[in-house]
């Protein structure tokens, strides 16, 4: 299912508490979707860790690491 538009909203906020990620994880424990989409907004992730690491291979020009990290953001967020 997902977010509702109204906490995408909210999560576009760049003012967010922290505490309101984990809120909102326990409010759509059950969710896949939803769940991707936290991860997407809250900077705390491995997502965001692997999305930074991906677009750092590319800018050096690293296609081999480059592909390994975009397999893994497609295997693990195949929703986003």
């Amino acid at each position: 299912m997902g977010l509702s538009g109204n906490h995408h909203g909210e999560l576009n906020n760049v003012n967010v508490d922290f505490n309101r990620y984990d809120e909102l994880r326990r409010q759509y424990a059950g969710d896949k979707v939803a769940l991707q989409q936290i991860d997407v907004y809250d900077p705390r992730t491995q997502y965001h860790d692997k999305l930074s690491e991906f677009v750092e291979a590319l800018k050096a020009g690293n296609e081999k690491s480059a592909q390994k990290l975009a397999g893994w953001l497609n295997k693990n967020y195949p929703d986003i």
